[in-house]
């Protein structure tokens, strides 16, 4: 009854809650995980950083980085954030 309430006004959708608000959420036997695995793709994309090879920290001093940026394109405060 609550949710045919809700219908009349709103529109909203019901099932499994597999994301919300940008992050997924996964049911298993042990608990549940939460992530956000999409954003931060989606994060990774922007910044052109896909094809990047991982390492330790996001900007190794002893190549000679900026504290205002990585590279010519990525401001280091956003990428950080």
């Amino acid at each position: 009854m609550f949710v045919d309430q809700l219908r009349r006004n709103l529109k909203i959708t019901t099932g499994t809650l597999t994301s919300f608000l940008g992050m997924q959420r996964e049911q298993r036997q042990d608990g549940i995980i939460v992530c956000q695995r999409v954003y931060t793709e989606k994060v990774v994309e922007r910044f052109k950083m896909d094809d990047a090879n991982p390492v330790a920290t996001l900007c190794d001093r002893s190549i000679g980085g900026t504290e205002k940026s990585v590279g010519n394109y990525v401001p280091n405060r956003e990428v950080m954030g």
